[in-house]
């Protein structure tokens, strides 16, 4: 009788916390509530979190608590390493890292193809992960066939979801130029870049991203589809790794429900349809942690070897994840060692992982200190260290200096319920997470904080010092450092969905079966839900602000146009308006989009054209004036000055009138006689 108490109080107290969650996401909703003070909500929200927990406490009594996949004490399979392979595996891989860095200037090992680089890269990869996993036999797995066509209906949709429109509905360019110009300086056909090597200075990155990236431009053109399409294929790999991290550490049911909820996800849906590294560490995230929740599992070395592989892959990539991942393997590791039954069972497991990621990333390192690069680069121009926070305590700790310390500390959590970004990478009308399932976040992260002698106390790890580290940066909720939570985000969503409110929806009340339907049922919602708010409310949104934070009219449309329908070897273009277009942004698109080319691209504000500039120009070649609507006396001076000017031709998109650019033509500019 006082288990039955305790489940029926249980589920009250859990009603009171999903109340207390619901109204501190519509107290955080920005469009009520823009700037501090957030007493009122963050209230709310810790009071929700204690309902939660106490009815978490009741519910486990009467032992209604849904069960999650905790280490066991299962032998490490096999017990041993392969010498051999991962002896070779290393040798492979430091020929891949001296071509690329050049250290001890081995003839042999100059001016190697990239694409053999490329193929040394993967060998040596391969060749010790296999090692490391003690070589075990390859087979294919097994899968039930009906679970295999669900799961492929879910990847199907969520890559549909990517790639559909994908040059298009984002038309602008999203700080793309620095992928774009690592694509031109590679140029799959020209097959001779050192792939361990930054493509840009202002990136610590290897070109392994960019060298994928140029071979999607080469099979789809230099267009945005082509630039952008390995990030729709990166970000729907990373929906199927959602699906085995929900599998590994709850079921098959949970690993649908994740992957759906990650499928239409709007901010990783945002980040897979442009062209920016960052999303590889998304998946890094989730795959590694499947990882390690499989090798704990089932305590197979082939599991621990893959994550360690998973680790090192982290470091060829974008510095929030090279700076990120080992901080928090070690710190989750930790935890679990400390907290979680059975966890000091695979230390063995544990050693590989961090094994393995060093020998892997080892190349990147030696690239690094042979070229003297700066192993930090992104981070030395963006931190707030020397700009705030020593300054700060540089005299003691002030009157206010706390307060503002924890000022700057909570701007980073805002994003994640609140604030609106100020930049336009996603830049919607709300944080990173809608109000209607910020709800069903909280439950979900709360969830996981209250079982955290689980493996789920990754999760709200993972949140914190994703917020941690972009807190000692200038810009402290840039939306392409939290690429790296994304999937966690979407992952705690489909926990409250399934986890949260099973609290309050027990199989006694509605049955399993019904139950079950329910929380799939839920799913689908935030599935739809989120695919309409996206295409329908937020892209707009998004385009329009876009298009409205430039002074000037659409230089990429312009672009587009004149790389589309005029000849690149014997035309020049101009972009003309009131205020200056951005120089490097033009030329740089307009160079992706039409390759090598005779002439530059100019942007003049309205003051530096004038008939001096006419008379110096050439009259050997065609000339594309894209001109802002209204200048009358600019185009008064082209006709003025050319024996034929074709009809002006605005743009076939639907823009605001001050906002595109129309495209005048003089074709072989023979002066007006």
């Amino acid at each position: 009788m006082n288990i039955i108490r305790h489940a029926r109080i249980g589920t009250w107290i859990g009603i009171v916390a999903i109340v207390l969650f619901a109204w501190s996401a519509a107290e955080f909703n920005p469009l009520s509530r823009p700037e501090p003070p957030f007493d009122v909500p963050f209230v709310l929200m810790i009071g929700g979190a204690t309902a939660l927990g106490v009815a978490m406490v009741l519910i486990r009594r009467s032992g209604g608590l849904p069960r999650v996949t905790m280490p066991r004490d299962v032998p490490l399979t096999p017990a041993r390493m392969n010498r051999r392979w991962t002896l070779i595996g290393i040798v492979v891989l430091a020929c891949a890292a001296e071509v690329s860095a050049g250290g001890l200037q081995l003839i042999f090992l100059k001016e190697v193809s990239t694409h053999i680089q490329f193929a040394l890269w993967n060998v040596g990869v391969a060749l010790v992960g296999y090692g490391m996993a003690g070589a075990p036999p390859l087979k294919i797995p097994r899968y039930e066939p009906r679970h295999l066509a669900v799961l492929a209906a879910v990847v199907i949709f969520a890559f549909a979801v990517r790639v559909i429109g994908l040059g298009e509905s984002i038309w602008q360019m999203i700080d793309e130029l620095h992928w774009m110009e690592g694509v031109s300086m590679i140029r799959w056909e020209r097959n001779a870049y050192d792939l361990l090597r930054s493509p840009s200075s202002f990136q610590a990155i290897t070109a392994v991203y960019t060298y994928w990236n140029a071979g999607t431009v080469a099979l789809f053109g230099t267009n945005l589809f082509g630039l952008r399409f390995l990030d729709a294929v990166i970000g729907t790999l990373t929906v199927l790794a959602m699906y085995g991290l929900g599998r590994a550490l709850f079921d098959r049911r949970m690993g649908v429900i994740a992957a759906l909820v990650l499928a239409t996800f709007p901010p990783h849906v945002q980040f897979s349809r442009i062209a920016l590294a960052h999303i590889t560490d998304g998946f890094v995230a989730v795959a590694l942690i499947m990882f390690v929740v499989r090798g704990m599992r089932w305590g197979r070395r082939v599991d621990w070897a893959a994550a360690g592989v998973t680790l090192g892959m982290s470091q060829y990539f974008f510095e929030t994840g090279r700076l990120l991942f080992p901080v928090l393997t070690f710190a989750w590791f930790a935890a679990m060692l400390a907290l979680t039954p059975k966890a000091h069972k695979h230390w063995r497991g544990m050693v590989i992982v961090l094994v393995t990621a060093a020998i892997l990333a080892l190349p990147v390192y030696y690239n690094i200190a042979v070229r003297g690069e700066n192993a930090i680069a992104r981070l030395s121009h963006s931190s707030s260290l020397q700009s705030e926070w020593l300054p700060l305590f540089q005299d003691g700790i002030q009157a206010g200096d706390l307060e503002q310390a924890a000022e700057w500390l909570v701007i980073p959590f805002r994003f994640y319920v609140n604030a609106r970004e100020a930049f336009d990478f996603y830049g919607g009308r709300f944080g990173l997470l809608h109000p209607v399932v910020i709800p069903l976040f909280f439950m979900g992260v709360f969830y996981c904080l209250w079982r955290a002698r689980s493996p789920l106390n990754i999760f709200p790890l993972f949140v914190v010092l994703t917020g941690l580290g972009s807190a000692f940066l200038v810009n402290k909720w840039g939306s392409p450092r939290y690429i790296i939570v994304m999937p966690v985000l979407a992952l705690m969503i489909a926990v409250g969905i399934r986890y949260g409110l099973s609290l309050v929806v027990s199989a006694e009340n509605v049955g399993k079966f019904k139950r079950d339907h329910v929380w799939m049922a839920l799913a689908v919602c935030v599935t739809i839900f989120h695919g309409v708010y996206y295409v329908a409310d937020h892209l707009p949104y998004f385009n329009n602000r876009l298009l409205m934070s430039r002074p000037y009219p659409d230089m990429f449309d312009g672009a587009q146009r004149a790389a589309r329908d005029y000849d690149r070897r014997t035309t020049q273009v101009f972009f003309v308006s009131t205020y200056q277009a951005d120089a490097n942004l033009a030329r740089g698109y307009y160079d992706f989009l039409v390759g090598d080319h005779p002439y530059r691209v100019e942007t003049l504000p309205l003051d530096q054209f004038n008939q001096g500039m006419i008379d110096l120009l050439p009259r050997d070649r065609s000339y594309l004036f894209m001109i802002e609507p209204g200048l009358n006396e600019v185009s008064n001076l082209l006709y003025a000055n050319f024996a034929q000017v074709y009809p002006p031709t605005p743009s076939e998109r639907i823009l605001p009138a001050s906002k595109e650019f129309w495209a005048y033509f003089v074709p072989m500019a023979t002066p007006n006689p």
